[in-house]
């Protein structure tokens, strides 16, 4: 465990954990201290890299499918990324782990047919170096708050994306969230000056963002490097009926350490991932999850690296 953060950053990561953007005023007033004393810490987490932001967005509701393309290569990250530099992609987060089919990529796109062109364009640049490679959809991702991190009890809420019915988006709310993903921390003002909207426009699009459920979350995420967390996948195959999933995604809900589950189109039933800072927290994660429920398979996957490359 780090001695870079201490109790009052972990109060206030838990007030902008899923709300980057709410005032230091209120979050001065919620752990009663002043608010030169929130913006002092939190610009010191933002400067020591410890914390960075990301509006969380359901690209579902935009018309978007989430596909996994698992491949295996020699490839360094940075290598891979020079392959791919030049491709107009939506968006293509990249997952690095320790394992035989060691990286991971999630595309989006509107349907298989534009799927198919983006996984010919990238294959293409990618297959004289791939060993290996596997394609499946993504349906439903259940974001969790970092409990184990802050340890404020009653915030098990969870966000879903990727299995939402498509609705209508207008050019105003395109235009600003393709703003927030490449700029997660602009003022309204530096807002008004590059959409040529004002702020009042700029407010009801926002709102209307929120209430479509497409715009979640202002989310505040980890730099789990330099706080020494690690990172794993497990995947679950039991005795399966949607019943059963339900109440297996029911109980991960519960479980601190737990942040992401994934329902998808794998050779696995269900997939969640951890974040523990000891060997410990993880064996025990494994174990409750034995003694709770009737799971047939454990399969462990660390993750290496995660983050977005476009």
């Amino acid at each position: 465990m780090t001695n870079i953060y201490d109790s009052w950053d972990k109060k206030i990561f838990s007030l902008i954990e899923f709300d980057y953007r709410v005032s230091h005023r209120e979050i001065a007033k919620h752990i009663r201290r002043s608010k030169s004393f929130v913006t002092y810490r939190i610009t010191k987490l933002e400067e020591r890299g410890i914390i960075n932001y990301q509006p969380l967005i359901d690209y579902s509701r935009i018309g978007y499918q989430y596909y996994r393309i698992i491949i295996e290569t020699m490839l360094s990250r940075d290598e891979l990324q020079e392959r791919l530099h030049d491709m107009n992609l939506k968006m293509i987060w990249l997952v690095e782990r320790y394992n035989t089919e060691n990286i991971v990529l999630t595309v989006l796109a509107k349907g298989i047919k534009e799927f198919h062109s983006i996984w010919e364009s990238l294959y293409e640049k990618l297959s004289s170096d791939v060993i290996t490679k596997d394609i499946y959809l993504v349906f439903c991702v259940h974001h969790l708050p970092l409990t184990f991190f802050h340890n404020k009890a009653g915030m098990r809420i969870s966000y879903q994306t990727g299995n939402a019915d498509p609705i209508e988006c207008t050019a105003h709310e395109t235009l600003l969230l393709d703003l927030l993903v490449k700029k997660p921390f602009i003022s309204m003002r530096a807002l008004e000056t590059e959409t040529g909207l004002n702020q009042a426009t700029l407010r009801r699009t926002i709102t209307d963002l929120r209430q479509k459920n497409i715009l979640l979350a202002y989310q505040t995420l980890l730099n789990k490097d330099l706080l020494g967390i690690r990172h794993h996948k497990i995947f679950l195959e039991f005795k399966f009926s949607k019943a059963s999933k339900r109440r297996l995604i029911e109980l991960l809900k519960t479980y601190p350490h737990v942040v992401y589950i994934t329902e998808s189109g794998f050779k696995h039933d269900l997939e969640f991932e951890t974040l523990t800072f000891t060997d410990k927290d993880l064996q025990d994660t494994i174990k409750k999850l034995k003694e709770d429920f009737a799971v047939k398979r454990i399969i462990l996957h660390q993750t290496v690296f995660e983050g977005k490359l476009f």
